[in-house]
């Protein structure tokens, strides 16, 4: 049974329950909060930022120059746009 926040609980309920008898009054939030998107500046700054670490870790001699590579072919992923599906 839901009851909204801040009135008592019913006494349709209340006459249900009894000391071990198996009922439980409880609370659970029922309510979501909304879904924060990221900017497209957070994302840009964040894909940029994974990239170089992943060079950094894997080439790190080469990390400019392929860093630089990859931001000419994809820019606007790497300006925080929408991820273009890949041709496999």
């Amino acid at each position: 049974m839901l009851v909204p926040r801040g009135t008592p609980c019913p006494p349709e309920v209340l006459e249900l329950w009894v000391p071990g008898g198996g009922y439980s009054i409880g609370w659970e939030l029922v309510t979501q909060q909304p879904i924060r998107r990221w900017s497209p500046e957070a994302k840009a700054k964040a894909r940029r930022r994974n990239l170089r670490r992943r060079l950094e870790k894997k080439v790190p001699l080469f990390a400019d120059m392929f860093e630089e590579a990859e931001l000419t072919r994809r820019p606007s992923y790497f300006a925080g746009g929408e991820e273009q599906p890949r041709s496999l």
